[in-house]
């Protein structure tokens, strides 16, 4: 192969990879991440230490998605799940691995025909 050829199978390769949806790591650091038309915002407050809370937003389109106990989301960026206050550690949206079993939840998706600020869950 020449040089214009590598070039042209190298340029080729990266924008296939660049298009794919990324996921979001099931255990996320601080930042934003985005995906289409998905945005995932993560706070960790006291990494490290027995105090430690992680805190999930999740958008779409550019509206929060406000979940209802034990909502779990399918999205591009992954599958997630709702903890409201009940649960100790996290609160809102978080990273979920769709291979494992958790005891509580309920398949959702956003529903579309509900105008306002925010995405409310439906059940599917």
């Amino acid at each position: 192969m020449n040089t214009i050829s590598i070039c042209l199978l190298w340029c080729l390769l990266w924008t296939g990879t660049a298009s794919t949806p990324s996921q979001v790591p099931l255990d996320p650091e601080d930042g934003v991440y985005t995906t289409g038309e998905w945005k995932y915002q993560c706070v960790v407050l006291g990494a490290g230490t027995p105090e430690q809370k992680v805190t999930g937003k999740l958008s779409f389109k550019g509206k929060e998605v406000v979940g209802t106990p034990f909502a779990r989301l399918k999205t591009q960026m992954g599958e997630f799940q709702w903890c409201g206050r009940e649960c100790g550690t996290v609160l809102g949206w978080y990273r979920i691995n769709p291979e494992k079993k958790y005891a509580k939840w309920i398949r959702v998706r956003i529903d579309e025909s509900q105008e306002g600020p925010v995405w409310r869950t439906i059940k599917e």
